[in-house]
């Protein structure tokens, strides 16, 4: 909050900025062509390697959190995902997409603490999620060996 004002009837006025994280796209072929919105309130994401899917994070309350997928050429969206995690999120729903798009795999920090951090394996359809505390293997999923067996961390 900043610039306050307060009136002669003890009335406070004043301003908040609030920030609203947004995933925007823009064709490189065509350097007139706005950027256009896509996903809002959105964090981290991965994008399919044909750009077709996207998928990222979202929270839906301070500890609550949604991995989303989206359909970028229909503009529909499921919640394939949702954790209790940290409050804000901080750190989860890094994502990658699998090559074939069918899945994907991504950092979560359930509420609790960094010592439950794990990964987690989940259909771009839905489904429950399969999720592995990973801190002593790798921090990160960077990720997938391109005929889709294997995670890089």
């Amino acid at each position: 909050e900043a610039g306050a004002a307060v009136s002669a009837n003890g009335d406070m006025v004043f301003t908040r900025a609030e920030y609203l994280p947004t995933i925007w796209s823009m064709p490189l072929d065509e350097v007139t062509a706005p950027p256009r919105k896509e996903a809002a309130p959105a964090g981290l994401f991965g994008v399919s390697r044909d750009g077709a899917k996207l998928v990222f994070g979202r929270m839906a309350g301070m500890t609550k959190g949604e991995l989303v997928a989206r359909d970028l050429a229909a503009g529909t969206e499921t919640v394939i995902a949702s954790h209790e995690l940290i409050p804000g999120g901080v750190g989860s729903f890094w994502t990658q997409i699998s090559p074939d798009a069918s899945q994907a795999a991504y950092r979560m920090i359930p509420k609790g603490g960094d010592a439950q951090l794990g990964h987690c394996l989940v259909s771009l359809m839905g489904g429950t999620p399969r999720c592995l505390a990973t801190v002593l293997h790798f921090g990160l999923v960077s990720g997938w060996r391109p005929d889709g067996t294997r995670l890089l961390g």
